[in-house]
């Protein structure tokens, strides 16, 4: 059974975020050069180079978990995580899913479940081709889960 499953991103989104990449890289690649004293760069200020190199690799790692960004089915739980974090805090229990709903007039899937005995309706943002290895992981660890393709509104 697949329990991970890559959070799907528009093509114009990726394509900042590798720019952002190629800046957050060359701005350490120049910080770097300027520190020590690469090509003729000077440093006058050796604390701020060192400052903007580690902000530029705290915002490229943030990129590069945002690239891999995968919803998981594990421990019971239906997970979104970025990198090692997981970003709905673990309170979406595969034991409290009703039901995964693919929507027949938009290409998207829907999960219905109840959190904190509320019931929610969380959009699960995957590749198309996932949706049924998706949903059939999810009713192999939760067999009551139904699933159905409607039209949703």
């Amino acid at each position: 059974m697949k329990s991970r499953f890559g959070y799907l991103l528009s093509p114009s989104l990726k394509f900042l975020i590798y720019l952002f990449m190629l800046v957050c890289a060359g701005s350490i690649l120049y910080g770097f050069s300027r520190a020590l004293g690469l090509f003729n760069l000077t440093s006058p200020n050796l604390a701020l180079e060192i400052s903007a190199m580690v902000l530029s690799a705290l915002f490229l790692t943030l990129l590069i978990f945002t690239l891999t960004a995968r919803y998981t089915l594990t421990d019971g739980r239906l997970k979104l995580k970025l990198g090692f974090w997981d970003v709905t805090g673990g309170k979406f229990k595969i034991e409290n899913i009703i039901k995964v709903v693919k929507a027949t007039n938009a290409d998207k899937l829907y999960v219905n479940l109840f959190v904190n005995g509320a019931p929610h309706i969380m959009l699960v943002n995957i590749s198309p081709a996932d949706y049924k290895a998706f949903s059939d992981g999810v009713r192999t660890l939760n067999p009551k889960v139904l699933y159905e393709e409607a039209e949703v509104n």
